[in-house]
């Protein structure tokens, strides 16, 4: 049996990157693998899904994806990055990241917040809200107080103002509930319901993630034919679109890449 590395890292989102990488390279659920840390894993998916940076996506599609062929030019990758070794296409990625950064600099003028933890913390809270908050309700409280929490310098009113507008989008996104869900709960398939709870948890609206039968599978507790018909459910009533169908590589399956609609 394999023996996890870094599941007790203070890096929660390398903790759920080894997770991963060892669920597909095993070939084998890492919560069965590793049952002690299995009602931890979905607090660090969570981590990563807002916290996560540039070289932790990054890393994650190519284990992902099979760029990354195997467990050990997995741990490779991540040691380099770890030691500080940053391998030139993560560099291209962060000089991206930088451009992107700069963009919405020139965009939001004096509104613009450099602080990602702040940003990280805004979206978590819009999580925690939408449940009970809709959209177009002012957050301008709730963005005050996180920035006197995390940030070193006062902001100034746009800035707040921008802060209250970034958690009204994110709530929006996890409220998305239209006619394609109503579609699904309609059809009464407790099991497609579930399925698309998990992922709606997991990812908001216009996120891309893979998603293989065996991964379905270990969610609903089914068996690998119920759960492509379960993801055709979801297909069927708009709530995510296949952007690339699942490969077949001479070592490895590669699972598909989905986004999620709504």
């Amino acid at each position: 049996m394999i023996t996890p590395k870094y599941f007790e890292h203070e890096d929660q989102c390398i903790k759920f990157l080894e997770w991963k990488a060892l669920e597909k390279f095993t070939g084998l659920p890492s919560y069965k693998q590793f049952p002690e840390y299995s009602q931890r894993w979905g607090f660090w998916a969570d981590h990563f899904n807002f916290k996560k940076k540039q070289w932790h996506h990054s890393l994650y599609v190519e284990t992902m994806n099979g760029t990354i062929s195997t467990l050990e030019d997995f741990y490779k990758k991540l040691e380099a990055r770890l030691k500080g070794r940053k391998p030139k296409a993560l560099g291209a990625q962060e000089r991206k990241e930088q451009s992107q950064r700069e963009y919405q600099k020139e965009k939001l003028g004096d509104g613009f917040v450099d602080n990602s933890t702040l940003i990280s913390a805004i979206k978590l809270k819009a999580k925690e809200l939408s449940n009970t908050r809709t959209p177009d309700e002012d957050f301008v409280s709730e963005a005050s107080a996180l920035a006197s929490e995390l940030s070193e310098t006062p902001l100034s009113d746009d800035q707040i103002k921008v802060l209250s507008s970034l958690m009204s989008s994110e709530i929006s996104k996890y409220q998305a509930l239209d006619i394609a869900e109503a579609k699904l709960i309609d059809s009464d398939n407790k099991n497609a319901w579930f399925l698309w709870g998990k992922i709606k948890r997991n990812y908001p609206k216009d996120s891309k993630f893979t998603l293989s039968a065996r991964e379905v599978a270990a969610h609903v507790q089914c068996s690998k034919d119920l759960a492509r018909k379960l993801t055709k459910e979801l297909l069927k009533a708009g709530l995510i679109r296949k952007l690339s169908p699942a490969k077949q590589s001479k070592t490895e399956r590669i699972a598909a890449l989905y986004i999620r609609c709504i």
